[in-house]
């Protein structure tokens, strides 16, 4: 397979962010202008609806870090018994190694998590907020799904990609509603895993194999 000049683009993109986003972690921790900025987002946030919070809560526990393990155990599981062991271990690579590579970009940067009036303390997860996990957890799995998806039939193809992005949308905003991330951690996962992921899809096609896709 050789590349276009779009996939040799997207590549090119997906490394920059690779590179930048710890470059930008650190700046950002370390610069009160932009901690302010966050804040003044995160407190000017409507909360007045109970609902709002108990769904937000929901989201943090599915996609929490046992949550979205538990959910690439059962896609890795379904995906190699219905298809073959090359597919699964396809998908499973293009949502592991970007929650891996944000995972060790969190403990690098290492920027505190909000401490407002209006957040959420016990549902602060134990480690940092430099990029969001629960964000990148719902946006790998749905720019994943929706690859799979790509030459499916129409119907499907458009329902995955709308309620997919309304799933990434919700759970980025949840984030913010609980006050357990600051805007520019959400913002960071919306921009790097969409890159990350497609990265990892064209490099495994180049050299390692074209998977069947969905009908």
């Amino acid at each position: 397979m050789t590349l276009s000049i779009t996939q040799r683009l997207e590549l090119f993109a997906a490394a920059l962010a690779v590179v930048l986003l710890p470059v930008a972690g650190v700046f950002i921790t370390h610069h009160a202008a932009v901690t302010a900025w966050d804040e003044s987002i995160l407190l000017a946030i409507p909360r007045a609806h109970g609902w709002i919070s108990q769904g937000s809560a929901l989201l943090a526990a599915l996609f929490s870090t046992v949550g979205s393990i538990m959910i690439m155990i059962v896609v890795g599981a379904a995906v190699w018994r219905k298809r073959s062991g090359p597919v699964a271990l396809h998908y499973t690579l293009m949502l592991a190694i970007p929650l891996i590579y944000l995972m060790g970009v969190k403990h690098l940067v290492a920027r505190p998590r909000p401490a407002l009036d209006v957040t959420v303390s016990h549902l602060v997860p134990n480690d940092y907020s430099f990029p969001s996990g629960h964000t990148a957890a719902v946006t790998v799995m749905m720019v994943t799904l929706m690859i799979a998806t790509a030459t499916a039939r129409k119907g499907l193809r458009w329902a995955v990609r709308i309620l997919g992005t309304l799933l990434v949308l919700i759970t980025a905003f949840s984030r913010l509603v609980l006050a357990v991330h600051f805007p520019t951690d959400v913002l960071a996962s919306l921009i790097v895993c969409p890159l990350f992921v497609i990265a990892i899809d064209i490099l495994w096609k180049r050299f390692v194999s074209t998977p069947p896709r969905a009908q």
